[in-house]
């Protein structure tokens, strides 16, 4: 019995629509535990930030003295940022149409972005948006730790070679943990890492950074 057009078309739309939630539920490509330094309680008070870059979101963490979590260009930078996307779309700026497709449709490869910084990005930098909230020692340690999960590592806790500088971009790219698609995106990964440091709700959900803001709990637009 031949199928008909429209029924060919239904399977279709059900292998793509099914497909990659289908294959990352069997390969998971999940975070390891990476084992940081506790932040002792040397400062009366850390504050964690969130940017809206007006399409992408990122984490902005203030980094204790003797603590060398920036990318290798700035390693003890005052302030360290932490982003999350595609390989081909975020680092490659790759926009030809089977990329974008592959993009949201399909699990791609991810790459952890660290910058670091003397300051805080403000608007001058670009920003459209920022919050912010003090965080516990304790807080900020669950939040280096979730943020440098995110990067795949070698033995021994080293971080897999950085990507070489890529023009545009103050900070470096690294090999990351986690497939990219539309509902698994850079702004569900901003959620998510605050969510593992009890400084967010879930990330379930989030696609979009103008949904971040309504996940955050403490925090205050500046």
């Amino acid at each position: 019995m031949r199928l008909s057009k429209w029924r060919i078309a239904a399977v279709v739309l059900v292998v793509v629509g099914a497909g990659p939630w289908v294959y990352v539920r069997l390969w998971p490509d999940r975070p390891e535990p990476v084992v940081v330094p506790t932040v002792d309680r040397i400062s009366a008070e850390y504050r964690v930030y969130v940017v809206d870059w007006g399409y992408h979101t990122s984490i902005v963490v203030p980094q204790p003295p003797g603590f060398a979590f920036g990318p290798r260009n700035d390693i003890q930078a005052a302030f360290v940022e932490g982003a999350w996307g595609d390989r081909s779309f975020y680092m490659e700026s790759n926009y030809w149409p089977h990329r974008l497709f592959a993009t949201l449709f399909l699990p791609t490869a991810s790459v952890t972005y660290l910058a670091g910084w003397s300051r805080v990005p403000d608007k001058s930098d670009g920003i459209v948006a920022r919050w912010s909230r003090s965080v516990t020692s304790d807080e900020l340690t669950q939040l280096y730790a979730a943020m440098e999960g995110s990067i795949r590592h070698k033995s021994g806790q080293q971080r897999q070679d950085e990507y070489p500088p890529v023009k545009g971009y103050r900070g470096r790219f690294y090999p990351a943990h986690g497939y990219y698609l539309f509902w698994a995106d850079c702004n569900r990964w901003t959620v998510d890492q605050l969510h593992n440091a009890g400084l967010a709700e879930s990330g379930t959900g989030v696609i979009l950074s103008q949904q971040v803001a309504a996940r955050l709990r403490g925090f205050r637009r500046e």
